[in-house]
C-alpha cells in the first residue's frame, strides 16, 4: 500500500478557494494576475481552479471518450447473456 501524502492546510485553504471561485466568479478570476506567487496557498490555488476545469472538460466531453463509457455496455451485454441470445 502506497503512503498516503496529507498536503499542507495552507495548500488546501488555496484549493479549495481556486475551485469555488472557478465555479462561482469566473469573472473575478480572469481579473487575477497570471502569476500568483510561489507558495503553497498559491499552488493549491492553482490546482483548484484546474481541476474544477478539468471536470467541467470531462462533462462535455462524447460518452465514448469518457473513462467509465464502457461500464453502462458492460452492463447492457451482462444483462443480455442473463437473458439468452434472442432477447433483448
Amino acid at each position: 500500500m502506497e503512503d498516503e501524502v496529507t498536503p499542507p492546510p495552507d495548500y488546501i485553504k488555496g484549493f479549495n478557494e481556486g475551485y469555488l471561485m472557478a465555479k462561482h466568479e469566473p469573472e473575478l478570476l480572469e481579473k487575477l494576475p497570471p502569476d500568483l506567487g510561489k507558495s503553497e496557498r498559491s499552488s493549491g490555488f492553482k490546482a483548484g481552479k484546474e481541476q474544477y476545469f478539468l471536470e467541467k472538460a470531462k462533462e462535455h466531453q462524447p460518452a465514448w471518450m469518457r473513462k467509465d463509457w464502457h461500464s453502462g455496455l458492460d452492463k447492457k451485454y451482462q444483462q443480455k447473456d442473463k437473458d439468452g441470445p434472442d432477447k433483448e
